[in-house]
């Protein structure tokens, strides 16, 4: 899938096998691609470096069986001063299998993502 942003083309992975295991770096690509368009939007061209790990607290009686859970780890790379590169934590909860056409995984910050 390609996204067109202003003059720039930025090419996002496409739909994944409905039935594939959510893998937690390419989860993180997409989640520090949609942060570096959210501050480029806002006037802040910085670079967004993320790391995602499976795991975390899922509460059993509110969240289904089939929800894998992602803590992901958001750093910023202000090209003027790196001392003031703020991070930031977001989480991703995924379906596996997931649903044909629709995304399987969304973040705290109310993207939809894979």
């Amino acid at each position: 899938m390609t996204l067109l942003v202003g003059a720039a083309n930025v090419v996002l992975r496409s739909q994944p096998a409905e039935s594939a295991a959510v893998s937690p770096a390419p989860l993180a690509a997409e989640l520090a691609t949609l942060a570096h368009l959210k501050l480029v939007s806002q006037g802040f061209d910085y670079a967004v470096d993320a790391t995602c790990l499976e795991g975390g607290t899922i509460h059993p009686l509110t969240s289904p069986s089939d929800l894998v859970h992602y803590t992901c780890r958001l750093l910023t790379v202000n090209p003027a001063n790196a001392r003031r590169a703020p991070s930031f934590a977001e989480t991703a909860d995924c379906r596996v299998p997931g649903s044909a056409g629709r995304p399987r995984c969304f973040s705290s910050g109310g993207d939809a993502l894979q």
